[in-house]
């Protein structure tokens, strides 16, 4: 069961970030699943764990997708918290290390289409290096040839690569509608998990044995 409660609060267990406002969403694991069992142990809870993390992790790589960028600060402190047992329940939360955040989330007006500055200064650096990389193999073959290198001409990027371009999937909603969209795969992922554990544990002649 996914939940999309959303938070305002400090991110605990996160290097560097223990005195941030973050807002996340919080993924938690199965409960009715578990609420059959009349004891779960620790070891399935482990699991479980493992594998919501799996879980939150892939939400991150997919909300990072629609992050509206300009900077690229708040993209820059997307993470996954540490996680949190509760009973025979675990959970654990994703989000976004700024306090503007939530902000950003939830303001559907607003437009985010095009590429941020950095975005445009990775490109020309790339395009730079792969230029770099061309004129090096010339001055290998020109040696192995014995000829003389050729010269080296600075490197300057077109007015179209320097160019912020529209870049579309960035939203508002960026962590929520990855959850939503995801919500189903992370359920069976979940489930998968705890009956592999318990298969595996029935063809050892186990059972639960309790927390």
């Amino acid at each position: 069961d996914s939940t999309q409660r959303q938070h305002r609060q400090p991110l605990r267990g996160v290097d560097g970030m223990s005195n941030k406002e973050i807002f996340s969403i919080e993924i938690k694991g199965i409960d009715e699943m578990i609420a059959r069992l009349d004891r779960i142990p620790d070891e399935a809870l482990d699991v479980l764990e493992k594998t919501l993390v799996e879980n939150a992790h892939h939400l991150i790589n997919e909300s990072k997708k629609q992050c509206p960028v300009d900077t690229g600060r708040l993209r820059g402190t997307a993470t996954v918290g540490k996680t949190k047992r509760r009973s025979r329940d675990v959970t654990v939360e994703a989000g976004y290390g700024t306090d503007y955040a939530i902000y950003v989330h939830e303001n559907t007006d607003a437009k985010h289409s095009i590429e941020s500055t950095a975005a445009v200064a990775r490109r020309i650096a790339k395009a730079e290096a792969a230029a770099d990389k061309r004129y090096q193999k010339r001055v290998q073959k020109a040696l192995a040839e014995g000829r003389r290198p050729p010269e080296r001409k600075p490197y300057k990027p077109t007015a179209k690569m320097t160019e912020r371009r529209a870049k579309h999937g960035q939203k508002a909603k960026f962590l929520e509608d990855p959850l939503k969209e995801n919500a189903n795969y992370y359920q069976r992922r979940n489930e998968a998990a705890l009956r592999d554990y318990f298969a595996n544990l029935d063809d050892q002649g186990g059972g639960p044995s309790g927390s």
